[in-house]
């Protein structure tokens, strides 16, 4: 007890230091924290607010009024022998892969809490779900960042194939030695719609709220989400910023890693080059590749600032976070892979 004691006063002590040391370092350098906490604002609301808020306004209504039931039902037979997860994985896998992070995180972290998955069916889920969304991927990535429409649709296609396979390899989470994993039988499908139809019906009428009371509990919650993911971002902002100023980094690749592992769009960003990445057909290979290499790791990773919001709803269930950051590692590790292999087909 006294060992557990004097570790939690050091980690508390150590973190303490390091807050007021970033205090002075604000303290120190307002111009230009101030111009990185607008940097993060803006980023926040210009982007992420007006793309994320209404999916999550609709994922909030379309759980209350039981369609993740409905889905859960009728795509069972899928999600079940390749995930093994329920038909309502399905929901998680979609919404976070369309709204982007942390949708994924957040949506299955709400599955576990009203109990419509187990705890080893939702780790499975959380590890391959946390997705980053199309639309920053094309637009923000590829348009903006590469000047690319094709550099994005081939980050985009990397991104996600990495994910499915992040999912089969959690498949075998909390399998234990000996024992069968063989899918529940499949229903008939003229069963499987009428059944689906029960069980939306059944979870409707659990919720019992009018549909007024529905409408203003899911603007109220996901106004408080999305709040929380702007302070996460002007944080980090901040943060990565101050990293900068305290450890200046002469080399762009290690900046750009480093400020992509705790904020990636800022650390995608500032890789060598990527303003004067603008048609990867005539430059076929060196550099560019790399370039390619390093934002494929960096979105399926996610950065430190995702992972703080991710950890926000996680905390909140009984699952593991080291399991869900092993499942980014490894969706990471998997991107790289990808994207070098099929880079050759592509330019």
């Amino acid at each position: 007890m006294k060992t557990n004691a004097l570790a939690q006063s050091i980690s508390t002590l150590t973190l303490s230091l390091l807050t007021a040391g970033l205090i002075l370092l604000m303290l120190a350098n307002p111009s230009e924290i101030v111009a990185a906490s607008r940097a993060g604002l803006l980023l926040w609301f210009n982007q992420v607010l007006p793309s994320l808020l209404p999916f999550m306004i609709g994922v909030q209504i379309l759980s209350a009024l039981g369609f993740v039931r409905f889905i859960g039902t009728l795509l069972s037979p899928v999600m079940e022998p390749l995930f093994g997860v329920p038909g309502e994985g399905c929901f998680a896998l979609a919404a976070g892969m369309i709204s982007g992070y942390p949708m994924g995180a957040k949506i299955t972290s709400d599955l576990r809490q009203t109990g419509e998955l187990s705890q080893t069916q939702a780790q499975r889920l959380l590890g391959f779900t946390n997705n980053s969304g199309p639309l920053f991927i094309l637009g923000t990535i590829g348009v903006g960042v590469f000047q690319s429409e094709k550099a994005g649709y081939f980050l985009m296609f990397v991104h996600y194939a990495s994910a499915i396979l992040t999912g089969l390899a959690f498949r075998f989470y909390g399998v234990r030695r000996g024992t069968s994993r063989a899918a529940p039988p499949v229903p008939r499908v003229n069963r499987l719609i009428p059944q689906a139809l029960r069980s939306m019906n059944a979870a409707r009428k659990k919720d019992g709220r009018a549909l007024g009371a529905i409408l203003g509990a899911s603007v109220l919650h996901s106004m408080e989400t999305i709040t929380l993911v702007g302070g996460f971002i002007i944080f980090f902002s901040i943060l990565a910023q101050s990293l900068a100023l305290f450890a200046p980094m002469p080399n762009p690749w290690l900046r750009g890693i480093v400020t992509g592992l705790l904020e990636m769009t800022n650390g995608i960003s500032i890789l060598p080059n990527l303003t004067n990445f603008i048609n990867l057909t005539n430059t076929p290979g060196g550099a560019d590749r790399s370039l390619l290499l390093a934002a494929a790791g960096l979105i399926s990773f996610g950065g430190f600032s995702i992972h703080a919001q991710s950890v926000v709803f996680i905390h909140q269930t009984d699952l593991k976070v080291s399991l869900y950051l092993l499942g980014k590692i490894l969706q990471s590790g998997l991107s790289v892979l990808l994207a070098y292999s099929l880079y050759p087909l592509l330019w």
